[in-house]
């Protein structure tokens, strides 16, 4: 026989059939684990980004209550941006807040 009819026994084969049945599955499978590491690292990035950003939050808010505690020793605004990191902007928009809204 020639190549083409060769071929053509082959893929009319059982064992040729199962191997490509096992090809295909495994293709698949291949795919699926793809699709479950992207959601996996999704996740996780998410969980990343939300505790960083949590933990910033909450570093500026520890700021701000020390700045407030210096505000209300009325300790002098350059002092305090250079504790805070703050500029003088902020600490006068704190003073404000601490002020019922008037300086």
């Amino acid at each position: 026989p020639n190549l083409q009819q060769f071929i053509q026994n082959v893929k009319g084969d059982a064992s040729y059939m199962a191997l490509e049945k096992v090809l295909d599955d495994i293709e698949r499978e291949g795919e699926l684990r793809g699709r479950l590491e992207g959601r996996l690292e999704g996740k996780i990035e998410g969980k990343i980004e939300g505790k960083i950003e949590g933990e910033m939050e909450g570093e500026l808010k520890g700021k701000e209550q020390v700045a407030r505690r210096m505000i209300a020793e009325r300790l002098d605004s350059d002092l305090i941006s250079r504790v805070t990191g703050f500029s003088l902007d902020k600490i006068d928009q704190l003073r404000a807040e601490g002020n019922g809204g008037t300086k």
